[in-house]
Protein backbone atom coordinates (compact mmCIF):
# COMPACT_ATOMS: atom_id res chain seq x y z
CA UNK A 1 0.00 0.00 0.00
CA UNK A 2 1.29 3.25 -0.95
CA UNK A 3 0.53 5.94 1.81
CA UNK A 4 1.14 9.40 2.32
CA UNK A 5 1.39 12.34 4.16
CA UNK A 6 -0.68 15.90 3.83
CA UNK A 7 1.25 18.25 5.39
CA UNK A 8 0.06 22.49 5.49
CA UNK A 9 -1.87 21.56 2.46
CA UNK A 10 0.86 19.77 0.73
CA UNK A 11 1.68 16.05 -0.55
CA UNK A 12 4.88 14.33 0.28
CA UNK A 13 6.00 10.64 0.08
CA UNK A 14 6.05 8.86 2.79
CA UNK A 15 9.10 5.77 2.55
CA UNK A 16 7.69 2.38 2.70
CA UNK A 17 9.77 -1.27 1.99
CA UNK A 18 8.23 -2.06 -1.22
CA UNK A 19 10.60 -2.40 -5.29
CA UNK A 20 7.94 0.38 -6.19
CA UNK A 21 8.57 2.99 -3.38
CA UNK A 22 10.94 4.82 -5.51
CA UNK A 23 9.04 5.01 -8.33
CA UNK A 24 5.56 5.74 -6.88
CA UNK A 25 4.51 9.69 -7.13
CA UNK A 26 2.44 10.99 -4.61
CA UNK A 27 -0.80 12.50 -6.11
CA UNK A 28 -2.03 16.19 -5.98
CA UNK A 29 -3.84 16.39 -2.71
CA UNK A 30 -5.73 20.24 -2.30
CA UNK A 31 -7.48 21.68 1.05
CA UNK A 32 -7.80 25.23 -0.75
CA UNK A 33 -11.29 25.52 -1.39
CA UNK A 34 -13.37 27.03 1.57
CA UNK A 35 -16.42 29.04 0.89
CA UNK A 36 -19.66 29.63 1.24
CA UNK A 37 -22.87 28.88 -0.79
CA UNK A 38 -24.79 31.92 -0.09
CA UNK A 39 -21.14 34.31 0.42
CA UNK A 40 -21.43 34.49 4.12
CA UNK A 41 -18.47 32.91 6.46
CA UNK A 42 -16.26 30.17 4.55
CA UNK A 43 -15.53 26.82 6.33
CA UNK A 44 -12.00 25.82 7.58
CA UNK A 45 -9.77 23.06 7.45
CA UNK A 46 -7.44 22.25 9.81
CA UNK A 47 -4.94 19.12 10.36
CA UNK A 48 -3.58 17.92 13.83
CA UNK A 49 -2.55 14.63 14.58
CA UNK A 50 -3.49 12.79 11.41
CA UNK A 51 -6.70 14.20 11.35
CA UNK A 52 -8.04 16.70 8.92
CA UNK A 53 -11.05 18.46 10.75
CA UNK A 54 -13.52 21.09 8.92
CA UNK A 55 -15.11 23.56 11.05
CA UNK A 56 -18.60 24.73 9.44
CA UNK A 57 -20.19 28.03 11.23
CA UNK A 58 -23.48 27.47 9.75
CA UNK A 59 -25.47 25.30 7.47
CA UNK A 60 -24.09 27.75 3.85
CA UNK A 61 -20.15 27.15 5.01
CA UNK A 62 -17.71 24.18 3.04
CA UNK A 63 -14.46 22.68 2.77
CA UNK A 64 -13.24 20.78 -0.07
CA UNK A 65 -10.61 18.13 -0.23
CA UNK A 66 -9.28 16.97 -3.48
CA UNK A 67 -7.22 13.89 -4.26
CA UNK A 68 -6.08 13.91 -8.19
CA UNK A 69 -5.00 10.46 -9.36
CA UNK A 70 -2.88 9.96 -12.32
CA UNK A 71 -4.19 7.73 -15.18
CA UNK A 72 -7.28 6.03 -13.17
CA UNK A 73 -10.35 5.23 -15.68
CA UNK A 74 -13.32 4.70 -13.08
CA UNK A 75 -13.90 0.64 -13.66
CA UNK A 76 -10.28 0.61 -11.93
CA UNK A 77 -11.20 1.72 -8.49
CA UNK A 78 -10.98 -0.99 -6.29
CA UNK A 79 -10.88 0.54 -3.23
CA UNK A 80 -12.80 3.91 -2.58
CA UNK A 81 -13.62 5.11 1.11
CA UNK A 82 -12.62 7.23 4.19
CA UNK A 83 -13.36 7.40 7.95
CA UNK A 84 -15.60 10.44 9.37
CA UNK A 85 -16.60 11.66 12.50
CA UNK A 86 -19.29 14.78 12.53
CA UNK A 87 -20.60 16.79 15.89
CA UNK A 88 -24.28 16.68 14.31
CA UNK A 89 -26.37 15.11 11.38
CA UNK A 90 -27.65 16.56 8.11
CA UNK A 91 -25.84 15.05 5.55
CA UNK A 92 -22.48 17.28 5.98
CA UNK A 93 -19.71 15.23 4.32
CA UNK A 94 -19.92 13.48 1.34
CA UNK A 95 -17.43 11.99 -1.59
CA UNK A 96 -17.60 12.75 -5.24
CA UNK A 97 -15.57 11.02 -7.77
CA UNK A 98 -15.57 13.44 -10.69
CA UNK A 99 -14.67 12.78 -14.22
CA UNK A 100 -13.73 13.81 -17.49
CA UNK A 101 -15.45 13.21 -20.60
CA UNK A 102 -12.63 13.18 -23.66
CA UNK A 103 -14.05 14.46 -26.88
CA UNK A 104 -12.53 13.13 -30.46
CA UNK A 105 -9.62 15.98 -30.64
CA UNK A 106 -9.02 14.46 -27.25
CA UNK A 107 -9.46 17.63 -25.40
CA UNK A 108 -11.89 17.53 -22.01
CA UNK A 109 -15.77 18.19 -23.17
CA UNK A 110 -17.43 17.54 -19.91
CA UNK A 111 -17.68 16.08 -16.53
CA UNK A 112 -19.52 13.42 -15.11
CA UNK A 113 -19.62 13.16 -10.98
CA UNK A 114 -20.39 9.96 -8.87
CA UNK A 115 -21.63 10.75 -5.35
CA UNK A 116 -21.77 8.98 -2.03
CA UNK A 117 -23.56 11.03 0.51
CA UNK A 118 -23.86 9.03 4.11
CA UNK A 119 -27.50 10.04 4.50
CA UNK A 120 -30.77 8.64 3.35
CA UNK A 121 -34.50 9.55 4.27
CA UNK A 122 -35.48 7.01 6.68
CA UNK A 123 -32.05 5.50 7.60
CA UNK A 124 -29.38 6.29 10.16
CA UNK A 125 -27.03 8.33 9.15
CA UNK A 126 -23.26 6.96 9.24
CA UNK A 127 -20.22 8.90 11.33
CA UNK A 128 -22.36 10.81 13.71
CA UNK A 129 -21.19 10.90 17.31
CA UNK A 130 -18.67 8.04 16.63
CA UNK A 131 -15.99 7.32 13.65
CA UNK A 132 -17.39 5.28 10.61
CA UNK A 133 -15.46 3.67 7.90
CA UNK A 134 -17.53 4.28 4.54
CA UNK A 135 -16.83 1.97 1.96
CA UNK A 136 -18.31 3.90 -1.02
CA UNK A 137 -17.75 0.75 -3.85
CA UNK A 138 -20.13 -1.26 -1.41
CA UNK A 139 -22.89 1.80 -0.73
CA UNK A 140 -25.53 3.59 -2.51
CA UNK A 141 -24.55 6.22 -4.90
CA UNK A 142 -25.78 9.25 -7.46
CA UNK A 143 -24.67 10.34 -10.83
CA UNK A 144 -24.54 14.09 -11.31
CA UNK A 145 -26.80 16.57 -9.10
CA UNK A 146 -29.19 13.65 -8.59
CA UNK A 147 -31.22 14.83 -5.41
CA UNK A 148 -29.59 13.18 -2.50
CA UNK A 149 -32.92 11.70 -1.30
CA UNK A 150 -33.70 10.12 -4.64
CA UNK A 151 -33.10 6.73 -4.91
CA UNK A 152 -29.53 5.49 -5.02
CA UNK A 153 -27.80 3.30 -7.46
CA UNK A 154 -24.79 0.64 -6.66
CA UNK A 155 -21.47 1.26 -7.80
CA UNK A 156 -21.48 -1.45 -10.03
CA UNK A 157 -24.13 0.10 -11.90
CA UNK A 158 -22.20 3.66 -11.77
CA UNK A 159 -18.95 1.81 -13.49
CA UNK A 160 -21.64 0.45 -15.84
CA UNK A 161 -22.59 3.86 -17.36
CA UNK A 162 -18.99 5.86 -16.26
CA UNK A 163 -16.55 2.84 -16.03
CA UNK A 164 -14.67 4.36 -19.20
CA UNK A 165 -14.34 7.56 -17.97
CA UNK A 166 -11.28 8.94 -16.57
CA UNK A 167 -11.14 10.08 -13.01
CA UNK A 168 -9.99 14.15 -12.94
CA UNK A 169 -10.23 13.92 -9.32
CA UNK A 170 -11.95 12.47 -6.17
CA UNK A 171 -12.76 15.00 -3.43
CA UNK A 172 -14.63 14.73 -0.02
CA UNK A 173 -16.51 18.05 1.07
CA UNK A 174 -18.23 18.90 4.46
CA UNK A 175 -20.79 21.55 4.45
CA UNK A 176 -23.21 23.32 2.16
CA UNK A 177 -25.73 21.24 4.56
CA UNK A 178 -28.84 20.53 6.87
CA UNK A 179 -26.26 20.85 9.39
CA UNK A 180 -23.62 22.73 10.90
CA UNK A 181 -20.34 22.40 13.10
CA UNK A 182 -17.08 19.82 12.38
CA UNK A 183 -16.42 16.82 10.30
CA UNK A 184 -13.03 14.91 10.93
CA UNK A 185 -11.94 12.87 8.10
CA UNK A 186 -9.01 10.19 8.28
CA UNK A 187 -8.08 7.38 5.89
CA UNK A 188 -9.17 8.95 2.51
CA UNK A 189 -8.05 5.78 0.32
CA UNK A 190 -8.24 5.57 -3.14
CA UNK A 191 -7.30 2.26 -4.95
CA UNK A 192 -3.57 1.43 -2.59
CA UNK A 193 -3.19 5.44 -2.05
CA UNK A 194 -4.03 6.49 1.48
CA UNK A 195 -3.35 9.93 2.58
CA UNK A 196 -2.53 10.08 6.11
CA UNK A 197 -2.87 13.69 7.18
CA UNK A 198 -0.08 15.01 9.40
Amino acid sequence: MRKFIIAAGLATALLVPSAASAATVAPVVTMDTLGSCNGGTPGSIAVNKGIATFALKDTSAYGVIKMFPTNLKVKDIKTLQFKSLSSVGGGMVYMNVVTDVIGPDGKVIANHKIKYVPYALGTPELGIGSWYMHNVLTSGVRLNDADDLTPAMTWAQAVGQLGNETVNRVSITAGCSMGFGTVQVDKFQVNSTTIDFK
